[in-house]
């Protein structure tokens, strides 16, 4: 189950967001492709409930990533 503040504080630290996303896709894929999965966790993110706000910079840049790749 996809844990929005555990991946946002991933995100939050994390310097490269292929890392970011391998790594949650690893931890949470349940079977989904890649493309599946980013536009499940951009579904999670983009709902905001990740509880602090400090994050709210790298995880729009991290949406915009996603973006990326679903659209690819």
């Amino acid at each position: 189950m996809l844990q929005p503040y555990k991946i946002a504080l991933r995100i939050n630290e994390s310097r490269r967001f292929q890392e970011t996303l391998f790594v949650n896709y690893m931890d949470y894929n349940d079977g989904l492709t890649l493309n599946e999965y980013a536009e499940k966790e951009r579904k999670v993110l983009a709902m905001g409930f990740y509880g602090v706000e400090d994050f709210h910079i790298k995880v729009n840049e991290y949406l915009k990533f996603l973006d990326e790749i679903i659209l690819s």
